[in-house]
C-alpha cells in the first residue's frame, strides 16, 4: 500500500508539474522515473541529458538492488529453519 501511494503521488505530480524542478527530481528518482519521464518527454519539458541521466540512474539502481538481492538470497538460503538478523545477512 505505501509503495502504491508513492507511485500514485509521483504520477499526480508528473501530471500537475512535470516541467518544474520537482518534476525533474522525480524524473531522475528511480521509483517514479518510469511514470514521470514519459510525461516530461510528451510535454517537451526536458533535454536529452536529463533523460540520459534518468536512464543511467535507473539502470544503476536495478544493478545494485539485484546484486544486493543475490547476496541476501545466498546468505539466507543457507540458514533455512532459523531466524536471521539483518546484520548477519548484510
Amino acid at each position: 500500500m505505501p509503495l502504491t501511494m508513492l507511485l500514485v503521488a509521483g504520477y499526480l505530480v508528473a501530471i500537475s508539474s512535470g516541467d518544474s524542478v520537482l518534476g525533474l527530481v522525480l524524473g531522475i528518482f528511480p521509483l517514479t522515473s518510469p511514470m514521470v519521464a514519459p510525461h516530461r518527454i510528451a510535454v517537451g519539458a526536458g533535454s536529452m541529458i536529463e533523460y540520459t541521466v534518468s536512464i543511467v540512474v535507473l539502470v544503476a539502481t536495478v544493478v545494485v538492488v539485484g546484486r544486493l538481492a543475490v547476496v541476501v538470497f545466498r546468505r539466507g538460503i543457507v540458514r533455512t529453519g532459523e531466524r536471521i538478523k539483518l546484520r548477519e545477512v548484510l
